[in-house]
């Protein structure tokens, strides 16, 4: 099939709850992207190169108010946007299969995150702020020392 480059105009004007753009050619989401989908819950991203652009993630994520599934696997990552960390809905990150080597401090502003996959990565370490996220269940990783 055909693979897409960008966000179709046309997903978002339905005001989507589901967006779902796995495997695809998109190199960044433009900061437009996200207004007007205050309903949104579950965005998928994975398999799309976004390592070749500098921040593949807008600011503007921080409007998916409702967002509780975010899905960025096999992206080649080495960087999440920290915005990421505090939309307020969020239960369930996966940040497999990327290159991220370490993890910003302000993970820990995800408070109300059940599920956090974070294997096939390069961490060596995981930073001390799983005890401020106090709905943390389940974490999946590779064998990496926690410290």
């Amino acid at each position: 099939g055909k693979r897409l480059r960008d966000v179709p105009p046309a997903a978002l004007r339905s005001h989507p709850r589901k967006l779902l753009l796995r495997g695809n050619w998109i190199r960044s989401i433009p900061r437009t992207v996200f207004r007007d989908l205050d309903g949104l819950e579950v965005l998928d991203l994975s398999e799309n190169p976004f390592h070749e652009s500098q921040q593949p993630i807008p600011d503007t994520i921080q409007t998916l108010r409702s967002l509780t599934d975010l899905v960025v696997d096999k992206c080649s990552l080495t960087s999440v946007n920290p915005r990421v960390f505090s939309l307020p809905s969020l239960m369930r990150l996966s940040l497999g299969g990327n290159a991220l080597s370490s993890l910003p401090r302000e993970l820990g502003a995800a408070s109300y995150v059940v599920k956090l996959s974070l294997n096939r990565n390069a961490l060596t370490a995981l930073p001390d702020v799983f005890m401020s996220m106090p709905y943390l269940e389940k974490v999946r990783t590779d064998s990496v020392s926690c410290g």
